[in-house]
């Protein structure tokens, strides 16, 4: 099971709490649906995000965790819509970074284990894998198992979940039946149909996200015009997996 269907799941349900009632003041009378849109509205308002950052971005930008983040959503895309143009913006940042880690191949920290998730997905996706792609990041992890007896302490923070645990394992959660489907199913899709409703701009623009920080009061005030790769990368995550769970 991919890692993913548990941390994306996850942050739709937590965002569906929070977004519902936002949703709702913004539209008068209207309550977010209980049931998920079809595939391909979900696909549709998946590829409008991507399509506008990418616009937005001829520079694929850096390979620390947040950038890491957009591109994890943005291959999850791919898988599902097999559109090339997605694979190659992809391949072109990590071919710029030549499959690399932020801080090198000595790092400990989760941050900067965050691009071997997409490496990983790279790696995956070739017919005829190369295993260059993902020296860097099975070098790194194995650096820590190794000296795991020493030292265990490094992914001592909570986001470490999805910077650094991911490539040692990937879970499942709803697809797996691991979550009850017909009581969290209706919560997903509330909290997708509030996000659309509330902070997807009509040209795929995705506002209402938090940039970096370490605490709620940071990159504060968060408005509709508020944007970062990381929230791009989990709203893809997250709808991937809300087209796989099939709506109608």
């Amino acid at each position: 099971m991919e890692r993913r269907q548990f941390l994306t799941t996850g942050a739709a349900l937590a965002a569906g709490t929070a977004l519902s009632a936002r949703s709702a003041a913004a539209t008068p009378g209207r309550r977010p649906a209980g049931r998920l849109p079809a595939r391909a509205d979900i696909v549709a308002v998946l590829r409008r995000v991507a399509d506008h950052w990418i616009g937005a971005h001829a520079d694929p930008g850096d390979n620390q965790w947040a950038r890491a983040t957009f591109f994890s959503g943005l291959l999850a895309l791919h898988r599902l819509t097999r559109e090339p143009r997605y694979l190659a913006y992809a391949r072109g940042w990590a071919e710029r970074h030549a499959y690399g880690l932020h801080n090198g191949v000595t790092t400990r920290h989760a941050d900067d284990h965050c691009a071997g998730q997409a490496y990983l997905d790279l790696y995956a996706l070739d017919a005829a894998p190369d295993q260059a792609k993902i020296a860097a990041i099975e070098d790194s992890l194995h650096r820590m198992a190794d000296t795991a007896a020493e030292r265990h302490d490094d992914w001592w923070w909570d986001d470490a979940l999805h910077m650094a645990m991911p490539p040692f394992a990937r879970l499942g959660a709803l697809r797996a039946g691991l979550v009850p489907r017909d009581r969290y199913r209706p919560v997903a899709a509330r909290a997708w149909h509030a996000m659309v409703h509330t902070a997807v701009h009509p040209d795929g623009f995705l506002g209402l996200v938090q940039n970096v920080g370490d605490r709620p009061e940071s990159s504060q005030p968060v408005t509709h015009d508020s944007t970062a790769d990381f929230g791009v990368g989990a709203f893809l995550l997250a709808g991937t997996e809300l087209a796989a769970l099939g709506g109608g």
